[in-house]
């Protein structure tokens, strides 16, 4: 007579704190912590390089078994970085080198024994040795190829920053291709990304798993009406004429570089033939340079919102990036808004988009002019694009569509009921 199934454990190793899923990094690890707990009970430890509140060990305990939290002092990690970079690794290495999570992770191997570990991005592969996991059954999901990001940083720098990305872009590529070697897979947020990776190491572990969109928490119809917004919340009502916004990290250096040319080169223009424009830019971390940016082109930066919707609820979506690597979250949540997009060329890499018909694409200045223009000036032109979207989001990249190739890399089997998984939990 057989016993009860099986239940495999997965530890999952992350760079930074993987909840609330409201940034770029912490959407793709939490729902992937989030698929995986379907099928396995879930570790995960991480590095906190920013304060720790009560509802992320809640929000992780709800998916998670074991919830680690290694606070980083950014003191240290700065020292660490610059010694890495000293004695031949990169910078990033040691940006993300921890004693204590090492010490975490190796108590954790001693009290039970994973079938797969997954360390997310390569600053956390340093850590597969003290998982007790054999190389077959690591995994590294890359998510963008960061070496190339690097040399892409380079090609925009000036001296001496310029020396330093190329620097640092070869020595992540060193560690990049070492990787192929040492683990079982290797994952990438597209399929654009791996042809990056094999280019410089064409290993047959590659293998691309997407990201997607939660199309039911951005949908079109999951927002307030306009009235109730300006009546209960005005700080955060959306402008009736022409506007656009922008939403994500001011502290990224791709999101920044992007602005910074769109508010010197782009909007001015556009302000010359709309007065009455409008442009958002929503998201935390702006420095000195971006904010004064923003207020000599007279857009306005609204810091972090608990909620980015009511900004994307009538506008439309920009994404001016120069240096864009992976598959942009801002467009997909555009899109599922059923919002009318304009995008670089980068920022729609990796994407299975019709420029055209799902978004529109613009390169320069004057591109960048006419399409918003265009959009402005047909509302019909706005609901085409915008139905077009959301159909393709529907249709394509819900995230269980997005990562179910990671079941089958890991071979884990659906439960028939989740209460397995969760008499396995301590």
């Amino acid at each position: 007579m057989s016993g009860p199934p099986v239940v495999p454990k997965i530890l999952f190793l992350v760079h930074r704190t993987p909840y609330p899923p409201n940034r770029g990094h912490r959407i793709r690890s939490y729902n992937l912590i989030q698929y995986l707990s379907r099928f396995a009970v879930v570790d995960t430890a991480f590095l906190a390089d920013e304060p720790v509140t009560d509802g992320v060990p809640a929000g992780l305990a709800e998916l998670c078994d074991h919830v680690i939290a290694v606070p980083v002092d950014k003191r240290r990690r700065w020292l660490r970085g610059l010694w890495s970079l000293a004695v031949g690794r990169s910078a990033t290495e040691g940006l993300f080198s921890s004693p204590r999570l090492r010490r975490e992770i190796a108590a954790l191997h001693s009290a039970r024994t994973y079938d797969w570990v997954i360390a997310y991005c390569s600053s956390m592969a340093q850590y597969l040795a003290y998982t007790g996991c054999p190389p077959q059954r690591c995994v590294v999901d890359l998510v963008d190829v960061d070496s190339r990001k690097f040399f892409d940083y380079a090609s925009w720098a000036r001296r001496p920053a310029r020396a330093l990305y190329r620097l640092e872009g070869r020595r992540l590529r060193r560690l990049e291709a070492s990787l192929a070697r040492r683990v079982r897979w290797i994952t990438l947020v597209s399929e654009a990304e791996c042809r990056v990776f094999r280019d410089f190491c064409p290993a047959e572990n590659v293998i691309a798993v997407e990201n997607g969109v939660d199309g039911d928490y951005f949908h079109p119809h999951a927002v307030r009406g306009e009235r109730e917004q300006s009546r209960t919340d005005p700080d955060r009502a959306v402008p009736a004429g022409p506007s656009c916004v922008f939403t994500g990290a001011l502290d990224y250096r791709a999101n920044v570089d992007g602005l910074m040319w769109f508010l010197s080169e782009v909007w001015p223009k556009v302000r010359g033939r709309r007065s009455d424009a409008v442009f958002h830019i929503v998201g935390g971390g702006a420095g000195k340079p971006l904010r004064e940016a923003a207020a000599r082109a007279g857009a306005a930066l609204t810091g972090d919102v608990p909620d980015v919707r009511p900004y994307l609820a009538r506008a439309t979506v920009v994404a001016p990036l120069r240096i864009a690597r992976g598959i942009q979250n801002k467009v997909l949540e555009g899109m599922a808004m059923a919002r009318p997009v304009i995008a670089s060329p980068q920022a729609l890499e990796g994407l299975a988009v019709s420029p055209g018909e799902d978004v529109l694409e613009a390169r320069e200045p004057p591109e960048w002019v006419a399409a918003l223009e265009r959009l402005w000036g047909s509302p019909s032109e706005q609901r085409r694009l915008g139905d077009n979207a959301r159909r393709l989001v529907e249709a394509r990249y819900t995230w269980a569509a997005r990562l179910r190739p990671l079941q089958s890399l890991l071979s884990l089997a659906e439960p028939k009921n989740q209460s397995s998984i969760k008499s396995e939990r301590t």
